[in-house]
């Protein structure tokens, strides 16, 4: 889009200057979810899939005209996106992977985030070594685990999520680093290129934000003693449980909101809010804690198998 703008210079005379209207070249938040809804949150091209999705504007190209006309671009990975602009698709190749994508009622790929170590946090709550991060009635919502590899015996931390809405139905599983995500109405995906974040949500109201983090120890140690729970102990389990090899933290900082019929737990960057629907809804905030390897708290009833939440 152009337009004219007059000017005067100094000597009186007019001057006109032709300006194009710069657009940003990633779409809106509503074009992406049209666009990454339209391929099924994976990758379009035959034999793909992968989530980790980025936007190839084709009809017209992006350097005959900046435009975010969703019917002119299409969700594609960093891999076959790289092979658009290199012209390996034309245009009517590009619609059919827009009307016909390669993923159709269920997504799956490798877990892009398969650190050496890893530390995880819930608001101000902090957790180490390998083990659930939480759980409902026993069952392991995301949790932490060690898995070995082909290299020299060395092991990887392992990701597990299992995501259900509150009556149960699974949204997302990931095991062994495998994610699995079934394609149902009122659920969205979102995981950006450089698979630093990943988000889930449903219509329910459960939905699920990870971010992956690569920290130095001081960085950690100002951030747990801003809410006091740093000491040499500390230190010591940060070097063992969750510094890798070239000397930095990796984190997974969990944000989101997670529903059972009997508890909700909201968790943002600063904090972590419990309602206990069995108990007068009765909220509470969780103060900043530090889960070393073995530690955990959980929330159980007289009578009752399992605990109704675990933390650990």
């Amino acid at each position: 889009m152009c337009f004219w703008e007059s000017s005067k210079s100094g000597k009186g005379t007019q001057e006109m200057t032709k300006r194009r209207k710069e657009y940003p070249r990633s779409p809106n938040n509503k074009v992406k979810e049209l666009l990454r809804k339209e391929v099924n949150y994976g990758c379009p091209v035959p034999g793909c899939g992968l989530p980790f999705l980025t936007w190839h504007h084709f009809d017209p190209p992006w350097r005959e005209r900046q435009h975010q006309d969703p019917a002119g671009i299409v969700a594609l990975c960093p891999g076959h996106a790289a092979w658009a602009d290199g012209g390996a698709y034309t245009k009517e190749q590009l619609q059919h992977f827009k009307r016909n994508p390669f993923v159709k009622d269920r997504l799956t790929a490798e877990w892009p985030w398969q650190p050496e170590k890893m530390m995880v946090s819930m608001g101000r709550m902090y957790f180490l070594g390998t083990k659930p991060i939480i759980s409902f009635g026993g069952s392991p919502i995301i949790s932490i685990g060690k898995r070995p590899t082909d290299c020299n015996s060395s092991r990887l931390i392992s990701i597990g999520i299992h995501l259900r809405d509150p009556g149960g139905k699974t949204l997302l599983r990931v095991k062994d680093n495998m994610l699995d995500y079934p394609i149902l109405a009122g659920s969205s995906l979102e995981f950006p290129p450089q698979a630093r974040s990943f988000a889930v949500k449903h219509e329910s109201g459960v939905c699920l934000n990870l971010a992956h983090d690569l920290l130095s120890l001081d960085d950690i140690e100002k951030e747990l003693n801003s809410c006091s729970l740093f000491s040499i102990r500390t230190l010591e389990e940060l070097r063992q449980s969750a510094t890798n090899s070239d000397g930095l933290v990796s984190i997974m900082r969990v944000e989101g909101v997670l529903r059972s019929a009997s508890v909700t737990i909201e968790s943002t960057r600063d904090s972590c809010v419990t309602t206990l629907h069995f108990y007068n809804n009765e909220r509470c905030v969780e103060r900043p804690r530090l889960f070393l390897p073995g530690g955990s708290l959980s929330v159980t009833m007289s009578g009752e198998k399992h605990s109704i939440l675990s933390f650990g």
